[in-house]
């Protein structure tokens, strides 16, 4: 008697952390927002916390680097426990989106991300959402590759050291370097996916 309750136990517990991974990718879109008041401290420069002063910046980053946390854990968590599907992915894919695109652009506005940079990204991410429609149009999918992941994944990072450089510019020369890399990573996946994905079009 007792296991049948422990298993139904489980099994309830397992069917509501289903939703577990829609609600990381959600939360990255609201705490997208949140930083953004972060990095032009539009809430104050410091913060109070537990009798020590924490700088909005240091907030900040802290957010951008639970957002990378969540969506490694969102698509951990789903493919353990089975509970991937297409509504997920798809919200998971625009989540990202929709996290990193403001806080690029807040970047570049600050003048830590250059310009060129932003549009090399923005032309990328265009060029590969359209690939992607007119695929699904044809019935075809635009998997992602061991290479956008990666770009994905350096982004991130580089985003993260991006905000680091609004409080401390002894990194400069290696931001400097993360940029060429980032923009060479960013402009050579969306080729990657042109090259491997464009003759499904014919």
């Amino acid at each position: 008697y007792f296991d049948l309750i422990g298993t139904e136990a489980v099994k309830l517990g397992i069917r509501h952390m289903r939703h577990i991974p829609n609600l990381l990718s959600g939360s990255r879109i609201v705490v997208s927002f949140i930083t953004i008041l972060f990095l032009f401290q539009l809430l104050g420069s410091e913060f109070q916390f537990i009798n020590t002063q924490i700088s909005s910046l240091w907030i900040a980053f802290t957010l951008c680097v639970y957002a990378g946390v969540s969506d490694f854990l969102d698509g951990f968590i789903a493919r353990k426990f089975g509970f991937t599907s297409a509504e997920g992915a798809n919200l998971d894919q625009w989540a990202d989106k929709i996290w990193s695109w403001p806080i690029i652009t807040s970047l570049t506005i600050l003048a830590v991300i250059p310009w060129w940079l932003f549009w090399v990204v923005a032309f990328r991410d265009m060029g590969v959402l359209l690939l992607r429609r007119r695929l699904q149009k044809k019935g075809e999918a635009l998997n992602v590759s061991f290479f956008g992941k990666l770009k994905a994944a350096l982004l991130f990072v580089y985003i993260c050291v991006s905000v680091l450089l609004l409080m401390d510019t002894s990194l400069a020369n290696l931001h400097f370097l993360f940029t060429i890399v980032i923009a060479c990573m960013v402009g050579g996946s969306g080729i990657h996916y042109f090259l491997r994905d464009c003759k499904k079009l014919k």
